[in-house]
């Protein structure tokens, strides 16, 4: 069985406002988390600030346990039809964990000398 696909904008426009469900992103997924927003034990807070969006990078700080992963599958509703863009301050953040091609390393360097020269 084929899992449903929501694209970025049907992800965007469930938000919770409006009386709109509160979807969130975490590593591709999408989770429909609105009847879980007053059960979260940080507070419904911390969900609704990324209603709508990718909180991959909150959740994995956020240091979870297993079983607050394993629970999370319960709000699984679909995964994300298309790439996930990387926010701006995080785009070479996770790159030292990426193994690279000598190229590709060559490559990088490039970048940064770019972004120190600008």
């Amino acid at each position: 069985m084929l899992e449903q696909t929501y694209t970025l904008a049907q992800v965007a426009a469930n938000n919770g406002s409006e009386g709109s469900r509160v979807w969130i992103i975490i590593k591709g997924v999408v989770y429909d988390v609105t009847d879980f927003i007053d059960k979260h034990p940080g507070g419904g807070e911390l969900i609704t600030e990324y209603a709508g969006k990718d909180a991959t990078k909150a959740f994995n700080q956020a240091g979870h346990s297993s079983d607050a992963s394993a629970d999370l599958k319960k709000y699984r509703i679909g995964i994300v039809a298309e790439k996930v863009p990387v926010p701006a301050e995080n785009r070479y953040s996770n790159q030292s964990q990426i193994s690279l091609t000598p190229s590709a390393k060559s490559e990088k360097r490039r970048r940064i000398k770019f972004l120190f020269c600008v």
